[in-house]
C-alpha cells in the first residue's frame, strides 16, 4: 500500500472516529437526562407502593381485584387530600381518579417526546403510530407539538423552510406544512419503464382532448387545414403568486445537506419569462461544505460522495392557496471537472443534475402543442451545482507535467485545442506510474497545507443555476400564446386521473391463477 493510499484511510478513519465520539457524547448525555427521568419515576412509584402496602390486609374485601382497586383509590385519594382542586376526578390510565403521581408522568411525556424526536430516536411513522395508541398523545402530537416536534422534523427534512418569509411560513401549522410536502406529487411523471405501457393512452387522451378544443371553436378537424383552437386566457399564476422551495443533498444515502434556499417569484421572474436561467449566488442560500477527496488519474479534486449520493428537491408553492407540487427530483447526476486547465485560469467544478420528467400526461392545454406525442416522457427542470475548489496537488503539479509533457514525443503543440486533449490523456497516464510516484508527494504536501481543514478537503457551493423550460424545444409555437406561467399554472391545476399500467408479467400471473 503506497503512501497516498495510506493517508487516505488514514483521514478516513479520523473522520469516522471523530463523528462516532461527537455522537456518543450526544447520545451520552441524552441517556443522562432520561436516567434522571426514570430515577424520578421510580421514587414516586416507590412513595406510591409504600402507601398502598398499608392497605394491603383491609378486612372484608375477599375478592382480589376489589381490594386492589379500593388500595389504588385509597392510596391515590390521600396523596390528593391536600391539593384536590388542582386534578381531574377521571384517570384513564389508572383508575377512576387521576392521582398526583400519573399526572406528572403524563406531563413528562411531552418532554421525553421532544427529546427522542430531535435526537433522531423516533421519526415520523412512529409518531403517527404513536398517535394512535390514546386521546392525549393524538391531541399532544398532533396539535400542541407543532413547535417543539414537527418544526424540527420540517426544517431537517426540508432545510429550505427555515428560509421562507415569516408571513409565508405562519400561514400554515407545521405539521401542515410538512404534511403538503411529504405529499407533493410530480404531476403527469411516468416513469420512463413505463412509457411504452402508456403509450397508446397517452396518445388516446391527447386525440380526445385536441378534438374537444376543436369542436368548442366550431370546427372539424381537416387533414391538412391548420387547425385553430380557442383564445388561450391569461395564466392562472403570476410570478408573485408562486414560491420555489430548493434543497440538495450528499453523502451517504443523500442524509447531509448541503444547499437549501427560498426564493420568491419576483426574485427569479426571468426563470418564469423563457428570457434565462437564473444563477443563484451562496451568500444567498445555505450551504455545507462538500467533503472532497484527490482522483488517483489527475491528482485533481473530486467530490468525496459518489455522484449516486447526491439528490436534489425543487418544489413550487402557489402562495394563493398554499398548494405544493415537485417540479425537480434528480434522475442523474454527471460531475464536470477542467483537471487540464491551471488553477488561475480553469472553472469551478460543476455537477449536472438532470431531473425526472413531468407533464408526460395530456392536459386539455399540453394538448394544444402539436408535438406534444414526441416528447415522449414530458419535460424537465435542470440545474448545475457549482463547486469552488481548494489547489490540488495536480494544481501545484501543473507545471512539472507540462514540462513531462513539452519532452514527450508528441506532433501537437500544447496551446492547441488538440494538444490539450494530448495534455489530458498524458497527465492521466503520467499521475497513474507507480514508479514516479515519489517525484509528486510535495505536490501533495502542498495541497494539504493549504487547503486541509479538520484533516480533509473541502469544497464550497459557488452558486447554483436553474434552467429555464425552453418551450421551442417542447414543439410549442410562437404564435400559441402559451407561456411557462401558463405551464406552471397547468402543473398546480393537474388532476388527470392516472394511466392504468397492463404489464405482461401481470397478465400472465393472471392466466396462471385462472
Amino acid at each position: 500500500m503506497d503512501v497516498k493510499q495510506s493517508k487516505q484511510q488514514e483521514e478516513a478513519v479520523s473522520d469516522h472516529l471523530g463523528a462516532i465520539v461527537t455522537a456518543m457524547q450526544s447520545m451520552q448525555k441524552d441517556i443522562s437526562d432520561l436516567r434522571s427521568r426514570i430515577d424520578c419515576l421510580e421514587k414516586e412509584n416507590e412513595t406510591l407502593r409504600t402507601k398502598m402496602e398499608r392497605y394491603a390486609e383491609v378486612d372484608g374485601c375477599k375478592n382480589t381485584s376489589d381490594r386492589k382497586r379500593r388500595h389504588i383509590e385509597t392510596a391515590c385519594l390521600e396523596v390528593m387530600c391536600t391539593r384536590e382542586s388542582k386534578w381531574n376526578q377521571t384517570c384513564s390510565f389508572c383508575s377512576k381518579i387521576r392521582c398526583q403521581s400519573c399526572e406528572k408522568r403524563i406531563s413528562m411525556l411531552p418532554t421525553i417526546l421532544t427529546l427522542l424526536v430531535k435526537n433522531g430516536f423516533v421519526d415520523e411513522l412512529q409518531l403517527g403510530a404513536l398517535a394512535c395508541t390514546s386521546k392525549m398523545l393524538q391531541k399532544f402530537i398532533c396539535i400542541d407539538a407543532d413547535e417543539d416536534i414537527w418544526e424540527n422534523l420540517l426544517h431537517e427534512k426540508w432545510p429550505s423552510t427555515r428560509m421562507m418569509p415569516k408571513e409565508v411560513r405562519g400561514a400554515l401549522s407545521n405539521r401542515t406544512w410538512y404534511e403538503r410536502l411529504a405529499t407533493a406529487i410530480c404531476p403527469g411523471a411516468i416513469e420512463e419503464e413505463d412509457v411504452n405501457e402508456c403509450g397508446e393512452e397517452i396518445r388516446k387522451r391527447y386525440i380526445t382532448y385536441r378534438g374537444a378544443l376543436l369542436i368548442k371553436q366550431g370546427n372539424k378537424r381537416i387533414e391538412g387545414a391548420k387547425e385553430v383552437f380557442p383564445p388561450l386566457g391569461a395564466p392562472s399564476v403570476g410570478t408573485k403568486d408562486l414560491m420555489l422551495l430548493i434543497d440538495i443533498f450528499g453523502g451517504q444515502n443523500c442524509d447531509g445537506h448541503l444547499l437549501s434556499v427560498a426564493l420568491s417569484g419576483n426574485e427569479i421572474d426571468t426563470l418564469f419569462q423563457e428570457i434565462s436561467s437564473v444563477i443563484i449566488s451562496a451568500n444567498v442560500m445555505s450551504t455545507s461544505p462538500i467533503k472532497l477527496s484527490v482522483d488517483d488519474d489527475s491528482g485533481e479534486f473530486i467530490p468525496k460522495a459518489t455522484l449516486q449520493d447526491f439528490f436534489g428537491l425543487i418544489h413550487i408553492v402557489r402562495l394563493t392557496d398554499y398548494k405544493i407540487i415537485c417540479l425537480h427530483q434528480t434522475k442523474s447526476i454527471v460531475f464536470k471537472g477542467h483537471d487540464d486547465i491551471p488553477f488561475d485560469e480553469r472553472q469551478m467544478g460543476a455537477v449536472y443534475m438532470k431531473g425526472n420528467d413531468i407533464g408526460s400526461i395530456p392536459t386539455f392545454l399540453t394538448c394544444r402543442i402539436e408535438n406534444f406525442l414526441q416528447l415522449d416522457i414530458g419535460f424537465a427542470f435542470d440545474m448545475l451545482l457549482c463547486i469552488d475548489f481548494p489547489r490540488s496537488p495536480g494544481d501545484f503539479g501543473i507545471e512539472y507535467t507540462k514540462q513531462k509533457f513539452i519532452g514527450h514525443d508528441t506532433v501537437y503543440p500544447f496551446d492547441s485545442f488538440s494538444g490539450r486533449v494530448a495534455f489530458r490523456h498524458f497527465k492521466r497516464e503520467k499521475w497513474r506510474e507507480a514508479a514516479t510516484r515519489f517525484e509528486r508527494e510535495r505536490f501533495f504536501g502542498q495541497a494539504e497545507a493549504e487547503a486541509t481543514k479538520d484533516g480533509g478537503y473541502f469544497g464550497a457551493v459557488k452558486s447554483l443555476t436553474i434552467y429555464p423550460l425552453d418551450l421551442s424545444s417542447l414543439g410549442v409555437a410562437s404564435d400559441s400564446g402559451i407561456t411557462v406561467l401558463h405551464m406552471l399554472g397547468d402543473l398546480l391545476d393537474f388532476d388527470e386521473p392516472a394511466i392504468n399500467i397492463c404489464r405482461e408479467e401481470d397478465d400472465d400471473s393472471n392466466s396462471d391463477s385462472d
